[in-house]
């Protein structure tokens, strides 16, 4: 039997490669999550996507990758500047990732206008093919949607009139790119350790403290951050949420300092900082005293992330394993014919397929409770599944990473 058949054609469409074309179990998935109306107009998405993701974003993201962003604190006359520069090809990817339609789909006026309601089955099937490519970016992407969420689902209107077109636009000249300022270093994952305060002065809030791990730093237009407001209790019961803008309305820059970038591991291309912010105006969102409950809206939105991330690791891994075993010969073959390696290639391509059948079980109960019509159960079902996916898909795609 040949390995095309056990594991789906390393093949293309005459066009050249594309990431949904070669994934046949992906596109059946589609058919099942979508179903044959949304697929009808989505398809065409799906096809653009895997094409672009395969053809551009491959060459820009490995010269992304090479080429880290910096800070540069200061000019050549030493006054403050705290800009990072990031490489055009990083430019590049952000302008074609979010020109189709990643970070602010789901949230977008027109095409919830031409179909009702836009899946995040869909928006994360886009994803999932885009981060096959390039794992630095998908993150600001997935700030930049939790950021929607947090002033669409708890903004007041005038925040989301002021707000939500920049951080749901497809143009780079007017898009607000989003960021989570969440940890701090004498807490870490405790987030009820939080010192940064929240103060009004003169009719406004201003934030004052250390952010420890800020992602997309340099590169954000709105920072989701959560603050304490003075005199608010300890803990998370005390955290209020803030919207805090990059630039003033006079055209300023708020008033924060980053004081280093992180050295990192994974997705080096996108810069990830550490914060001090100095008075930075902010805007409150919704109910202060229910901050952290706001914020963990966000936090969940990117444990989905970080599941169809993984799980596009995964599939790389696994394209690029079998693309090898198909032309590298050893002993008179390629290696794709021997059942040690045969076996290797099918162990993968199961438990890809077991893992976005789960990933796309959870995102299911996503839609179900943003449009209304889940149970108790299902509500559920959605917060149970919801870290799972993350733990599982993470574990796994170390360990497909190795393998392959």
């Amino acid at each position: 039997m040949a390995i095309d058949a056990l594991h789906g054609s390393t093949r293309h469409s005459a066009s050249g490669p594309n990431y949904y074309h070669a994934d046949p179990s992906f596109q059946a998935l589609m058919q099942e999550a979508l179903g044959p109306e949304v697929l009808a107009w989505a398809r065409p998405l799906l096809e653009d996507m895997g094409r672009m993701a395969a053809q551009d974003i491959v060459p820009l993201a490995e010269d992304a990758n090479q080429n880290v962003p910096v800070l540069v604190q200061y000019d050549a006359d030493g006054n403050r500047l705290d800009e990072v520069k990031v490489h055009p090809s990083y430019r590049e990817m952000t302008r074609l990732a979010y020109g189709a339609g990643l970070g602010g789909m789901f949230y977008e006026t027109d095409l919830r206008h031409q179909h009702g309601y836009v899946p995040h089955a869909l928006v994360f099937a886009l994803g999932y093919l885009f981060a096959q490519a390039e794992q630095g970016l998908y993150c600001p992407i997935c700030m930049t949607e939790g950021s929607a969420r947090l002033v669409d689902l708890f903004g007041d209107e005038a925040l989301k009139a002021k707000f939500l077109p920049g951080i749901t636009s497809r143009d780079l000249s007017t898009l607000l790119e989003g960021a989570m300022f969440l940890t701090e270093k004498q807490g870490g994952s405790d987030v009820g350790a939080n010192e940064t305060v929240a103060r009004q002065v003169d009719g406004q809030w201003r934030l004052s403290g250390d952010k420890w791990f800020c992602s997309n730093a340099g590169e954000a237009g709105v920072m989701m951050v959560l603050a304490r407001p003075e005199g608010a209790p300890a803990g998370t019961k005390g955290l209020g949420l803030f919207l805090m803008p990059k630039t003033l309305e006079d055209g300023s820059r708020n008033h924060y300092r980053i004081n280093r970038l992180k050295d990192k591991l994974g997705t080096r291309s996108m810069a990830s900082g550490e914060f001090t912010l100095e008075g930075a105006i902010a805007y409150p969102v919704g109910d202060l005293s229910r901050g952290f409950r706001y914020m963990t809206e966000m936090l969940n939105l990117s444990r989905t992330y970080n599941a169809v991330a993984a799980l596009a690791i995964m599939r790389r891994s696994y394209s690029e394993s079998l693309a090898h075993a198909t032309h590298r010969a050893a002993f008179g073959k390629t290696i794709d014919h021997y059942p040690m390696v045969r076996l290797m290639l099918t162990s993968m391509v199961v438990e890809i397929e077991a893992a976005t059948a789960f990933v796309w079980e959870a995102i299911r109960y996503l839609d179900m409770l943003d449009q209304g019509t889940a149970s108790d159960e299902e509500q559920v079902m959605r917060r149970l599944l919801t870290p799972m996916i993350k733990y599982h898909t993470g574990k796994q795609a170390i360990r497909f990473a190795s393998e392959a």
